[in-house]
């Protein structure tokens, strides 16, 4: 899950969460969602709404 960073900080990831909680509710039993371990304000945000780290691993990227 990503909010340009212009959008940020107005509620907007939130309320994508709650809209995927309620939406797919029925359908999955847990959302998983990863972000960089050193991105402090992501793991806030999904600390503060109720995700705990269950798991980390390393992934490497190459860009072209």
């Amino acid at each position: 899950m990503a909010i340009d960073s212009k959008y940020q900080q107005k509620g907007l990831g939130i309320k994508l969460i709650n809209f995927i909680q309620s939406y797919y509710y029925k359908r999955f039993k847990k959302i998983i969602v990863g972000t960089q371990s050193n991105n402090k304000a992501s793991l806030k945000f999904y600390k503060q709404n109720k995700f705990r780290i269950f798991k980390t691993e390393m992934v490497f990227h190459k860009h072209f």
